[in-house]
């Protein structure tokens, strides 16, 4: 099948041009003369219809090339000259459609346009104002509020407690460790070794079971023979405690550098793995230098947790100390025993009567998620509680015992102690046999049944005196 290309004419001898592709260093092949057009030069680029075969590519037919210095085609114009010499008569067209039918607002159009200068506006009346001294104000019928009672601060109102302005909250910075140890480690490795230790990098010793089994399984299909993985999970366990090592060191170095920013639970992981690991002095001292500022940052949260707790207290912020008292920093934190106490009388003060409703039950609420929760034993009700108010503190007395007895609600008895496994449930204990009536003297006729049973019953009394007789030793 014949295809389109562009060559280019090399060389004329003996009727034959030779010719390559257009672009091309070295000659291709060569046509006949008699297909190329008149005036043919070396040198031209032509488009030529080629065919290709086993001996290569045969020209089938050339295309001559347009002229670049043909005249281009012009038009005559046929018609009588215009006497001032200008030929052409420019119109300009309606740059929109006809606005005659625009109704009210068709004066538009007769405004002046912008190339042309437009009429003068009449000016303004100027406002008449009344004339008053500094500091006079206009009576605009508002009433006078220097009559009105100053309120007192937000913070001061009876009853209302302002919440506390949310600090900014910052994100704590996450480990990325580097790879100054790896890299050691496996430059230091025989090149046969350092695709285990990569896996072990990767995953530890699952991913190098699972490289075998992928590997085997792209042998088996090219057909050749696996790899037993016998040796390979040998070595892998030999590399195994380097492979820990390098890692912790890469780890607690960056742990170290931005060790007052890092978060406390990476910072701590950190420091649970040295155990295992850190086995020379270098790491050893690595480790102590981390449990220190491990130490440091978990006392400063609790110190900050304190103070919070005990400012809040002396600026009259109840609820919002009991609530930061339910907010532990760390499973290790505990409130000083005089806080504790001190949270816990305060709050046992204010759940009474003359509380209002709203911050009763705030205070509640604050309170069932509290470390001294079961301490709390509210003084009284507010008075007429709503409805609402009745659920919201039924739900929060399954966190505060004592509030159950003030809603009447009836405590639920404890549950069973469960059996251990693989013994026998405990049969619940029989009931209580019933008592029997006391017999007294005055029922003569009851006595007559206990009468009759002896004679039945003596054949079995006497049986062991009948056997007397059988005795050999009697005469």
């Amino acid at each position: 099948m014949s295809h389109r290309i562009d060559i280019e004419l090399t060389s004329e001898g003996g009727g034959q041009w030779t010719w390559r592709a257009a672009g091309a260093r070295q000659p291709k092949g060569v046509l006949d003369s008699s297909l190329l057009y008149p005036g043919v030069r070396v040198g031209d680029i032509i488009r030529a219809e080629a065919d290709r075969g086993l001996d290569g590519v045969f020209i089938v037919s050339v295309t001559a090339p347009k002229s670049t210095k043909a005249r281009p085609e012009t038009l005559e114009v046929i018609g009588q000259p215009v006497a001032d010499g200008v030929s052409v008569n420019v119109v300009y067209a309606d740059k929109g459609r006809d606005r005659g039918d625009r109704g009210e607002r068709g004066d538009r159009d007769k405004r002046p346009r912008r190339d042309g200068e437009r009429p003068e506006r009449p000016a303004r009346p100027a406002r008449e104002r009344p004339e008053r001294t500094a500091g006079e104000r206009p009576d605009r019928g508002v009433a006078d509020r220097s009559a009105r009672p100053t309120r007192p601060p937000r913070e001061q109102r009876e009853g209302r407690e302002r919440p506390a302005r949310p600090a900014p909250v910052t994100k704590p910075r996450r480990l990325t460790a580097s790879r100054h140890h790896r890299d050691a480690l496996l430059s230091a490795l025989p090149p046969e070794q350092q695709p285990v230790a990569e896996q072990l990098f990767r995953g530890g010793i699952p991913a190098v079971r699972q490289a075998i089994i992928d590997q085997n399984a792209q042998l088996k299909a090219a057909g050749q023979s696996e790899v037993p993985p016998g040796p390979l999970l040998a070595l892998a366990d030999d590399l195994m405690p380097r492979v820990k090592t390098a890692d912790w060191l890469d780890r607690a170095q960056a742990a170290l550098d931005v060790s007052g920013d890092l978060a406390l639970r990476d910072l701590r992981q950190v420091v649970t793995q040295a155990d295992g690991v850190a086995r020379d002095d270098a790491s050893r001292e690595m480790a102590a230098k981390l449990r220190e500022a491990l130490q440091q940052r978990v006392e400063s949260q609790r110190t900050v947790w304190v103070d919070d707790i005990v400012s809040s207290m002396d600026e009259a912020k109840l609820v919002r100390a009991v609530r930061l008292a339910g907010r532990i920093p760390d499973p290790g934190a505990k409130l000083p025993t005089e806080i504790s106490a001190r949270l816990v009388t305060e709050t046992n003060a204010q759940l009474s009567a003359d509380t209002p409703p709203d911050r009763w039950l705030s205070l509640v609420e604050a309170a069932a998620d509290s470390p001294f929760r079961r301490d709390i034993v509210p003084a009284a009700l507010p008075a007429s509680p709503s409805d609402a108010f009745m659920a919201s503190a039924a739900q929060a007395s399954n966190r505060i015992p004592s509030l159950l007895k003030l809603l009447g609600i009836a405590i639920p008895p404890p549950p069973r102690p469960k059996a251990p496994a693989g013994s026998r449930p405990v049969p619940p204990p029989p009931p209580a046999p019933p008592m029997r009536p006391s017999v007294t003297a005055e029922a003569p006729p009851a006595e007559a049944p206990p009468a009759e049973a002896p004679p039945a019953e003596a054949p079995p009394a006497e049986a062991p005196p009948a056997e007397a007789p059988a005795d050999p030793i009697s005469p």
